[in-house]
């Protein structure tokens, strides 16, 4: 009779067809994402807890724009932090809802980034110039997009 605890002796190895590890690459936007979001949300409540009320630190035109934060400011920004983690979840899972989290992300932080250059306290708080930060985030949700849509298309997301 042979022994249930002794080591196997056929080579052990995956069934056929079953899909490879979480990439590396998914790994690192799940930790990019939860940390920019804890912070993110971190720094939103903070705002919110200080709405209209002035500070001797920031300059008069960054007082100016804290305070003309409304409801539909802070809600924007609270609903795109949260589908970006939402996203990050999703792809962390290997779920194909990742990339569409992703393009509704993608749409409404747009729409939160026009609502906010549109005021013109923001635009006097941030003045004239290229903003890197900008095209950085622009570029970001490109690569997301195309990232997640790669892993969708090849079969990674199920």
């Amino acid at each position: 009779m042979d022994n249930p605890y002794s080591a196997p002796q056929a080579q052990l190895a995956d069934a056929p067809g079953t899909p490879p590890g979480r990439p590396v690459l998914v790994w690192i936007i799940f930790i990019y994402a939860i940390v920019v979001t804890v912070f993110g949300m971190v720094g939103l409540a903070g705002l919110i807890m200080l709405h209209g009320k002035h500070s001797a630190v920031l300059s008069e035109a960054q007082n100016a724009y804290f305070s003309s934060l409304g409801v539909l400011d802070f809600g924007l920004m609270s609903v795109t932090y949260l589908l970006f983690a939402a996203g990050a979840i999703a792809l962390f899972r290997l779920r194909r809802v990742a990339f569409n989290v992703y393009v509704v992300w993608a749409v409404l932080s747009f729409v939160e980034k026009a609502h906010r250059y549109a005021k013109p306290s923001y635009q006097a708080m941030i003045g004239p110039g290229p903003h890197i930060w900008a095209y950085t985030s622009g570029a970001l949700m490109l690569v997301l997009l195309a990232y997640s849509y790669k892993l969708r298309r090849g079969g990674v997301l199920r």
